[in-house]
């Protein structure tokens, strides 16, 4: 899974005045945890596995969620709908896939390029210390879910291409 990118923001963190909490286990977890050690160990830390209300309950504490990734395997990035309907402002970065459909930049959170650990410091930087923007992503997140990815929503999308189908069919 090192198309997450995590080895990106754990050098963002560096550069950054506040802490990581990374969730969840695998075989990444040794190499992160001895490059977390080299850069910022203190404001690291690995949470392991976690239940699903921690998730969200992590969410709704967080001051912003991260999604590093570098490749098109991240097709989508589910876990950012996750934290945007928690409220929480999320940053993303510049794929060719979903994730830029999901988080829209200075929309509901930021956008930066893959494999910019400097990017990604700044614009966590950014959220944690520019006035009004975290609250800003965070309604505006939280406004999208609603609109865009709401069943009923979704369901009338999902709806008109059937017929746009059937249509062009007859």
């Amino acid at each position: 899974m090192s198309y997450k990118g995590l080895a990106y923001l754990i050098n963002a963190m560096a550069q950054v005045e506040g802490h990581l909490l990374l969730a969840g286990d695998g075989a990444l977890r040794e190499p992160l945890e001895t490059l977390a050690g080299e850069t910022a160990r203190d404001r690291i830390h690995f949470l392991g596995p976690v239940s699903e209300e921690e998730k969200l309950a992590l969410y709704r504490a967080a001051d912003v969620f991260v999604l590093p990734s570098v490749e098109r395997n991240e097709a989508f990035g589910y876990v950012l709908l996750e934290a945007m309907q928690e409220g929480c402002p999320v940053i993303s970065t510049a794929l060719p896939t979903g994730v830029c459909y999901v988080n829209q930049h200075e929309e509901t959170g930021l956008v930066v390029p893959p494999r910019d650990a400097v990017a990604l410091a700044r614009a966590i930087q950014r959220i944690l210390f520019e006035v009004g923007l975290r609250d800003r992503l965070s309604l505006q997140a939280r406004e999208r879910i609603q609109t865009e990815f709401s069943f009923p929503h979704v369901m009338d999308q999902v709806e008109a291409v059937y017929r746009e189908c059937l249509g062009s069919m007859g």
